[in-house]
């Protein structure tokens, strides 16, 4: 076979495996069960989790607890320029109606620190093992990948990029011994190739098309979610006197539903233009973008919070805060 032919053999043969790959790697892999249709009222924690697992929930967490008054920011050091801490102000009361993740948090910033701290931490691992139940839900639905079909696609691709190397490499090796020396074409084609291959045939790492598909619906219908960011209100008044630190309980005052499933759907960009928008700010960013399940024994994954409690607790980080976490009735009503 002359080199233009083999050139011609060798691209067919490469998008031909290549196509497969993607085929079988991005496409929507089968479902066990009926996707459901889209709920009328999303559970913001299940909606974080979905989007980005544990650590969204811990950022869905920690405004929702901001949002209750039961943490603050902390700034260490000048007021103008010191370092942004999460701290605690309030402890929740046996009785307040807020998300078990929620809890998990709190407890978390026994000790004030960084955002980037507490999710470099055990707490997303520990929220992602309680989840279980809910990881094997949308598993079932072809939202999430199941890890052995990441593992069977992924393995897929390698053997097709293995299949062109030793195609491309038996002709080079045939080519030289018959003194052609002309192969930078074919050299590369095969870089092409494995670029492609690498690229764009590999299995998603955490969200099918139909999860995608399944949040961008959820976007779509919930224009509420979108739009509807925390009006500007004044900060209430509270602050740390230890060590030159200060904290201040973001501003309460607005629908808290459409306020916490919008930062589940679209993380922090949706509290733009408010006085939360601050929180973008102290997280580090991970991401571009039940039916009463348990996510382990017993344990709801959803609950979304209310804070309908006055909780009066001092700051078991350190100085005096005490006061009423002040949050009303609607502070993290799951979906409204």
């Amino acid at each position: 076979m002359d080199g233009p032919t083999f050139l011609l053999f060798y691209a067919a043969i490469a998008a031909v495996l290549l196509g497969l790959c993607r085929w079988r790697n991005r496409a929507a892999p089968p479902r066990l069960t009926p996707l459901r249709e889209l709920p009328a009222d999303p559970e913001p924690y299940e909606v974080a989790w979905l989007r980005g697992g544990g650590a969204e929930i811990v950022r869905l967490a920690v405004f929702d607890l901001m949002r209750c008054s039961y943490l603050a920011i902390e700034k260490a050091g000048s007021a103008s320029g010191g370092t942004r801490r999460i701290a605690r102000i309030a402890e929740p009361s046996p009785e307040a109606a807020i998300s078990p993740f929620a809890r998990m948090t709190w407890a978390a910033c026994a000790v004030p620190m960084p955002a980037w701290k507490l999710l470099q931490g055990t707490l997303p691992k520990r929220i992602d093992e309680r989840c279980r139940a809910l990881r094997t839900r949308f598993e079932e639905q072809g939202l999430v990948i199941r890890p052995a079909l990441r593992f069977q696609g992924i393995l897929m691709t390698l053997a097709a990029v293995a299949a062109l190397l030793v195609l491309g490499f038996w002709r080079i090796e045939r080519s030289l011994a018959s003194g052609h020396h002309n192969l930078g074409f074919l050299a590369a084609l095969m870089a092409i190739s494995i670029v492609v291959a690498l690229r764009a045939t590999l299995p998603p790492a955490r969200l099918t098309s139909h999860g995608r598909a399944y949040l961008a619906g959820l976007v779509a219908g919930r224009p509420d979610a979108r739009t509807a960011s925390p009006a500007r209100a004044p900060a209430a008044a509270a602050t740390r006197s230890a060590h030159a630190a200060d904290a201040e309980p973001l501003a309460a005052g607005m629908p808290m539903a459409p306020a916490l499933l919008g930062v589940a759907l679209l993380g922090f960009p949706a509290l733009a233009g408010t006085n939360y928008a601050v929180m973008g700010e102290l997280f580090p960013r991970a991401q571009a973008p039940g039916n009463g399940s348990s996510c382990s024994s017993g344990s709801s994954c959803g609950s979304s919070s209310s804070c309908g409690s006055s909780n009066s607790g001092g700051d078991s980080g350190g100085g005096s805060d005490g006061g009423s976490s002040g949050c009303g009735g609607g502070c993290g009503g799951g979906g409204d």
